[in-house]
């Protein structure tokens, strides 16, 4: 008898044992995942961050919803894993200066610790930028001089340039600048930015193509050649078309691309055009200006200006803005440029 009740208790406490875990203190693993958010004027940017043993074989999925106020929540793309412990992407065709609910959902086939987790989080988008009036305005034209820099007797732009102070305005007339290389020298400040804008009702354009007529020699084969007044052009244009590059000269004598196109060497530049036209009967274009303004500084805005023919020397732009910030581009054209705008250390 003695014996069967001791068997008896061998296998009720093995039965509880597959119900209960050995030490019912020990504490329930949660996941650790975080979230962060970065708005911009009419997205957000979601990045997820999860813990290296939340999801080991990376089979899980993230799921994002959003919304404003206390309206339902809207669900948008998938998020992206771009790693075994980061998932990213973005919200789309949001309202500016709008803040946002978001909450990302996990789901996992293992049942592991992200499996219906979710985390939440809320950011705002940015606010519409309000140019402001200015403080005073300096008018240039592309013949302007003296230091009126009124609308009547407008100055040169590099002069318009040099006075304006934090809250002032640029106003350029309308008509084609043939400049560029401007370092501006000093930054606006919030609330009161530097504006460069074009007047109202005129078309104002910067150019960095070389105005001067080049004379074209044929070299034969339909190849010409000309001395350009600037080394290293990487644009050419024939009535208003851009040519190919070629890399050698034997390249372009063989139109080895098929198209027309143009090869330079220091400032000897040699065209041949379609049907081997001759360059001198047409509008040709060289590039002469690497950029139209290097911005350092901060608080600069650019306004209704068209860029175009920005193509001389390596990493051409119409507009670099190098560790620069709080920087708008707004109702601006950019035409046959290497780059329009080239932005780096943000």
């Amino acid at each position: 008898m003695r014996h069967t009740w001791f068997i008896r208790s061998i296998l009720l406490t093995t039965l509880l044992a597959s119900f209960y875990p050995l030490n019912p203190y020990l504490p329930v693993v949660h996941a650790a995942a975080s979230l962060e958010l970065y708005g911009t004027f009419h997205a957000m940017g979601v990045i997820v961050a999860i813990g290296a043993a939340d999801d080991p074989d990376s089979d899980a999925s993230a799921r994002v919803e959003y919304r404003t106020g206390g309206a339902a929540y809207r669900a948008g793309f998938p998020l992206t894993r771009t790693s075994s412990t980061r998932f990213v992407g973005s919200l789309f065709w949001l309202t500016p200066g709008t803040t946002y609910d978001v909450r990302v959902t996990f789901a996992d086939p293992d049942g592991g610790p992200l499996n219906g987790t979710t985390i939440s989080g809320a950011a705002a988008t940015r606010a519409e930028i309000a140019i402001p009036a200015p403080s005073h305005a300096y008018y240039a034209s592309p013949t302007g001089s003296g230091s009126a820099c009124t609308v009547l007797a407008p100055c040169a732009l590099s002069y318009a340039l040099n006075q304006a102070q934090a809250g002032d305005a640029v106003i350029l007339r309308g008509g084609v600048y043939y400049e560029g290389e401007f370092d501006l020298p000093r930054s606006g400040s919030a609330g009161a930015p530097i504006v460069i804008r074009g007047y109202s009702g005129e078309t104002a354009i910067l150019d960095g193509g070389d105005p001067a007529t080049f004379a074209w020699t044929a070299q034969g084969g339909g190849v010409y050649r000309t001395t350009v007044n600037v080394a290293d052009p990487h644009l050419v244009t024939a009535n208003g078309v851009r040519l190919m590059p070629y890399v050698t000269l034997s390249d372009l004598q063989n139109l080895v691309w098929g198209v027309p196109g143009f090869y330079a060497s220091g400032t000897t530049v040699y065209v041949r055009l379609a049907g081997d036209a001759d360059p001198n009967a047409a509008t040709m274009v060289v590039s002469r200006y690497n950029h139209a303004f290097y911005v350092e500084q901060n608080h600069i805005y650019f306004v209704n200006l068209t860029f175009r023919h920005y193509c001389q020397g390596e990493y051409a732009k119409a507009i670099y803005l190098n560790n620069a910030s709080d920087n708008l581009v707004q109702d601006c054209t950019f035409a046959i440029n290497d780059l329009g705008i080239g932005i780096k250390y943000a």
